[in-house]
């Protein structure tokens, strides 16, 4: 994947898209993503599409998105929360 003329890396992006959700936006759409991320409508369906095969993010019966269980898994691994519940 080329590197876009802004110099912006992958993961640049794709941590872009994450912050697009928040506690009031935790659904939105394709088009929404990519206007909060500030990415081509092409590059965020592409990224959404690649994040949702990996399970990061999740796809609803009308297409809308969310952060996906497989993202929520991974964070909840490596979080300093949970070894001071132990």
């Amino acid at each position: 994947m080329a590197r876009p003329p802004s110099g912006e890396s992958l993961l640049t992006r794709v941590v872009r898209i994450f912050e697009a959700f928040g506690p009031e936006e935790p659904v939105l759409t394709v088009s929404e993503i990519g206007r909060r991320a500030a990415l081509l409508q092409a590059t965020t369906a592409r990224l959404v599409k690649e994040m949702t095969g990996h399970g990061l993010l999740a796809r609803d019966d009308d297409r809308k998105v969310r952060i996906g269980t497989r993202m929520w898994e991974l964070a909840e691994r490596a979080s300093p929360v949970r070894r001071t519940r132990w």
